[in-house]
């Protein structure tokens, strides 16, 4: 082997340790942040506590009550400031 080869090879081989390290760093990135999504996904709530919170009674049915005035809303559209339904004339 002469003195070429032998630079060529280190040189090839500290090339590759230098991509496999910025591969690992890459897919460490990756799996940390799939990860967050799925302990996300963990922490949400279910549809059965969801619904059990909008009940009536229950926390979210309350807040909603609250924000309507104690009265069920209907449906958009509604004014931004006053929560009231926009009625709109009919055009002939």
């Amino acid at each position: 082997m002469t003195g070429d080869e032998l630079m060529y090879r280190l040189g090839f081989a500290q090339g590759e340790e230098v991509g496999r390290g910025r591969a690992e760093a890459e897919m460490q990135r990756e799996w940390s942040a799939l990860a967050e999504k799925v302990k996300a996904t963990g922490r949400a709530l279910t549809a059965a506590e969801l619904a059990e919170r909008r009940r009536p009674g229950g926390p979210i049915y309350e807040a909603r009550m609250r924000r309507h005035g104690g009265r069920e809303y209907r449906g958009g559209p509604v004014d931004f400031w006053t929560g009231q339904p926009i009625i709109r004339e009919e055009s002939a």
